[in-house]
């Protein structure tokens, strides 16, 4: 994948900005015994942005680059018949926008604040979770149940400063885990089929590095 963006705003420091993003993804998947299915990928990333050397007042660097790879690994077993075991772990990154870095901009008494030194976020996610399907009488379906993790490193959100200014910041590390529980049905009645579907999803976010 290759983005290529040339952009001028006056939202955007009245400046020209030249943005690459270049991204390649590799995966592979095996499958043993009729029963357990192996799945793992990389993913090559590169940002590139050339903008002004001075932002919101402060001298920064005109041309920014970043490279990563991340990885991920999967894997899904086949205990029964109608019964599945799963298990993911898969890495995260994402830079900053042009917006994000670079917006100016007033809006009923509040001001939009550029910041030119902000950092890509980064992090992973887990999950482990079990598939039921079951039948009772003419009814059929599956349970789904699934625990997960994700962690964020320098997460990047829009805060509000005292002088009522709004900046994207790097907060900080978060974490958040949770479960999730769905089910679905499926029954046939004479001429009519009835469905069923629901879920129910359970996130604890914490923030790291304060209550």
């Amino acid at each position: 994948m290759l983005n290529q963006s040339w952009t001028k705003a006056k939202l955007y420091s009245d400046t020209n900005f030249i943005h690459n993003n270049l991204a390649g993804f590799l995966q592979f998947e095996k499958k043993f015994f009729n029963r357990l299915i192996l799945t793992a990928g990389l993913r090559y990333e590169s940002y590139r942005i050339e903008g002004p050397e001075y932002a919101g007042g402060l001298k920064v660097q005109a041309k920014q680059s970043e490279d990563t790879v991340l990885f991920r690994f999967g894997l899904n077993y086949k205990v029964f018949e109608t019964t599945f075991i799963r298990a993911s772990f898969g890495q995260g990154y994402r830079f900053p926008t042009i917006a994000e870095k670079y917006i100016s901009t007033k809006a009923g008494g509040l001001s939009i604040m550029p910041n030119p030194n902000l950092h890509s976020e980064h992090g992973f996610g887990v999950e482990i979770g079990l598939k039921q399907g079951f039948k009772i009488g003419k009814t059929i379906g599956f349970l789904d149940l699934a625990f997960f993790q994700s962690r964020y490193y320098d997460m990047m959100e829009f805060v509000l400063n005292n002088q009522l200014q709004f900046q994207s910041k790097n907060i900080g590390d978060t974490d958040i885990k949770g479960l999730e529980l769905e089910f679905q049905t499926r029954t046939e009645l004479a001429d009519f089929v009835f469905t069923t579907s629901g879920g129910y999803t359970f996130i604890e976010p914490k923030y790291l590095e304060f209550d």
